[in-house]
């Protein structure tokens, strides 16, 4: 089975998805909303992880002066700007940063706002479209012939699991498309390469190391957050037997050997290493797929060499994820837009304060 990489070009595949949610989101003109506060915990930048408990592996190794050469980092995020009755009205934002030659580039990719259905039928036809253009239709929906005829379970079981899967596809469409623009460099992604996720097939990973090896660059990825567990420990803690040493620590044979006991165990697609990029930065989960004819040590030694950092974190991501990001004001001026445009009545939403106080009732 093709993944997208070997069809469409990446805009012509974002193009197709994205009209087909369009002509399946049904209008929002005149209907009642709640806007959603906007606050930062309404912003999705989630990082997909897989929670192992394994003992401790290998040494501890110091990162190296390497080769350096351009690096291109992804990143993409979304905002739910409100709820109508029939669907969630969100807005998604990605962005490539490409540094090479001494200068950096900026590629964004915006969604506008988007008025996300309830509706199963709906849901069913967008996510079945978003499947094929990674490659694998049956993916997200249960087929009949070529027909989507049910949402297959956890595809899209909350409305936030629907919102989350349209905006991973617009990264998924970004990183695509970053592999190609750099060679014999770095590719940076935010989160982990997992594989048997519940929003992109391997297929689609595997085409991507191809894609990005044919052009010479490797992937590396680093998780902010990571639920994998080091001999009982979390990644965090997993170098804390070096303080202040700038090194790495591969944790890919412990995988492997805890995979033999439990296959769900090693779901990553290249390498996996607990490192410190900086003497006073924080330890982190990183995934690599290295380019055909390099070691883990030639790629991390270059990413190393090549990336600018700040406190201890690639700055690249950093620029990325400010790009993808929402401020207060965005979101204000988004429904302000969305609610004149759509002449929608707005309620305000439902506060329980009244009822649990002196404790509020909003958070536990």
């Amino acid at each position: 089975m093709r993944a997208v990489n070997e069809c469409l070009p990446p805009e012509q595949a974002l193009a197709a998805v994205l009209d087909r949610l369009l002509c399946a989101a049904p209008s929002p003109c005149g209907q009642r909303v709640v806007l959603t506060a906007p606050d930062a915990g309404d912003q999705h930048h989630p990082e997909h992880d897989v929670l192992s408990l394994m003992p401790a592996s290998g040494p501890l190794e110091r990162f190296r002066a390497g080769r350096s050469g351009p690096v291109v980092a992804v990143d993409a995020g979304a905002v739910t700007l409100g709820e109508t009755s029939k669907g969630l009205l969100v807005a998604i934002r990605g962005a490539i940063v490409r540094q090479q030659d001494g200068r950096c580039n900026l590629t964004r990719a915006r969604s506008g706002v988007l008025h996300l259905p309830h509706e199963p039928r709906a849901q069913m036809d967008v996510l079945h479209a978003i499947g094929t253009a990674l490659g694998q239709p049956g993916f997200f929906v249960t087929l009949e012939g070529d027909r989507p005829t049910a949402l297959k379970r956890g595809s899209a079981t909350r409305a936030s699991h629907y919102t989350d899967r349209v905006r991973t596809y617009i990264e998924r469409v970004l990183q695509q498309a970053a592999v190609t623009m750099i060679q014999d460099g770095v590719v940076l992604l935010d989160g982990a390469l997992t594989m048997r996720s519940h929003d992109t097939p391997d297929v689609w990973w595997r085409a991507l190391a191809r894609a990005a090896s044919a052009q010479g660059n490797s992937i590396v990825a680093i998780s902010k957050r990571s639920n994998l567990l080091v001999d009982g420990r979390a990644v965090r803690f997993a170098l804390d037997d070096a303080p202040a040493t700038v090194g790495f620590r591969d944790l890919t044979a412990a995988m492997r050997a805890a995979s033999k006991n439990d296959p769900r165990a090693e779901r990553s697609l290249g390498n996996v290493f607990a490192a410190r990029l900086s003497a006073l930065g924080h330890s982190f989960r990183m995934d690599m797929v290295p380019a055909r004819g390099l070691s883990h040590a030639d790629v991390l030694n270059q990413f190393w060499t090549s990336c600018q950092l700040r406190q201890g974190y690639p700055e690249l991501l950093v620029r990325a994820h400010a790009m993808t990001a929402y401020s207060r004001v965005e979101i204000i001026g988004l429904q302000a837009s969305v609610c004149a445009r759509w002449n929608l009545v707005v309620r305000p939403e439902p506060s329980m304060n009244g009822i649990f106080a002196p404790f509020g009732g909003r958070y536990k």
